[in-house]
């Protein structure tokens, strides 16, 4: 056996071609000539394929460029295949964590919704977690909520959740778990519970679809006196505008505090409510006002800009179902086993790249068939190896 190496080599799945072409396809080629530069031979001569010396390899069979899906699936799909089958999906894996501490040490665990932690990341943070837990055997949160990964120091929040940062090490966690103070948070976490519900019951009264405010001001004293006070007013005088703006597609209004007049930072939209203290999003139909408005103003304002709300909130829900129908739309086509969008991706785009897949479904079924693809702006496996990249302008 001197002489000889092993090989390991994987080749894209076939290809249709034209019965006339006797032409490898630009795939196949790439992969033969891998394998024959592995093994120490070299490709030439006649380009219709047969014995290992018959092999013609243009200097172009690498040209059809970083956008070429036709180029990149079948070698990006394998990637993901193997990567798979090395190790187990980090996404599950997390969801099995956090079920495990839910049901071990009644423990409710999540992650902030503008987390960019990878998948594995999540799984490490979150057996971290555990590993501590377990070092501290007397120790009983029972009852509690913690969110992992918050860019800040570890702090308690003003929701009453055990906040631990992504850049401390085992002992800032330690600190934090072993000095809180459990009967107060979980007070807080009731508190916070019962907000959520005055909210809802006013929004009822009032005739609205919703009443919610920011988490860090959702505990606020004067957040509270006003709902309140709105509620006192859907007591006397019924549902705003007669009801036609609660239900669902209604009317929502974000409640803010006093300094949303002229702090940026405060308001959701990312600009200051002026000295009004409102403004209607264009984007989402919901009515940002300040909490120490009176029920009286609200319910005129509600009046007055409460179609123009509507409007916006109606092309937003649009937007929104008609993006995860075109996902669906597109994974059933393709047979994939998940599709996303990254978020920072524009509709326009969004809607191009959907309407191309679905166009080219017959030749890219047979390659993806099985993968998670994301839409995205290049065509990449991504960093965790748990979906293929898709650019949204790729080429054939």
């Amino acid at each position: 056996m001197a002489g000889f190496a092993h090989v390991r080599v994987s080749l894209p799945p076939p290809q249709r071609h034209s019965e006339a072409s006797e032409r490898l396809s630009a795939t196949t080629r790439k992969a033969l000539r891998k394998l024959f530069a592995a093994v120490g031979l070299a490709g030439n001569g006649s380009g219709s394929g047969g014995a290992a010396g018959g092999l013609q390899f243009d200097d172009d069979d690498d040209d059809a460029g970083p956008l070429s899906l036709a180029a990149f699936l079948p070698g990006a799909t394998e990637a993901l295949r193997q990567a798979e089958a090395a190790r187990d999906d980090p996404s599950v894996r997390a969801s099995q964590l956090r079920g495990a501490l839910r049901l071990g040490r009644q423990l409710v665990v999540g992650f902030p919704l503008d987390c960019d932690l990878t998948p594995i990341a999540r799984v490490a943070m979150l057996q971290r977690l555990a590993s501590l837990l377990d070092a501290l055997p007397s120790l009983s949160l029972s009852g509690l909520r913690v969110q992992l990964g918050v860019p800040g120091p570890s702090c308690v929040d003003t929701a009453g959740q055990l906040c631990l940062s992504a850049h401390e090490g085992d002992g800032d966690w330690a600190s934090l778990l072993t000095q809180v103070d459990v009967p107060f948070v979980l007070g807080r976490l009731h508190y916070v519970a019962a907000m959520k519900s005055l909210q809802q019951a006013v929004a009822t009264a009032a005739g609205l679809q919703a009443v919610f405010s920011p988490a860090q001001h959702l505990t606020e004293v004067s957040y509270r006196a006003f709902l309140e006070r709105l509620a006192d007013a859907a007591g006397t005088s019924g549902a705003v505008g007669g009801g036609r703006y609660g239900g669902q597609g209604g009317v929502a209004l974000c409640v803010l505090p006093p300094h949303a007049r002229h702090a940026e930072s405060a308001c959701p939209m990312g600009m200051a409510l002026g000295d009004a203290g409102y403004a209607l999003d264009p984007k989402t139909g919901v009515l940002h006002i300040v909490d120490d408005m009176g029920a009286a103003d609200v319910y005129a304002l509600v009046e007055r800009l409460g179609e123009a709300a509507l409007a916006a909130a109606r092309v937003a829900a649009s937007h929104s179902d008609g993006e995860a129908e075109r996902l669906l739309r597109v994974r059933r086509a393709l047979r994939l086993r998940r599709l996303s969008k990254d978020p920072v991706l524009s509709t326009r785009h969004f809607i191009d790249a959907c309407k191309r897949l679905l166009e080219r479904r017959d030749d890219l079924a047979h390659v993806v068939e099985g993968s998670s693809l994301r839409i995205a702006f290049a065509n990449r496996l991504s960093p965790d190896g748990t979906c293929i990249d898709v650019a949204h302008n790729f080429e054939d």
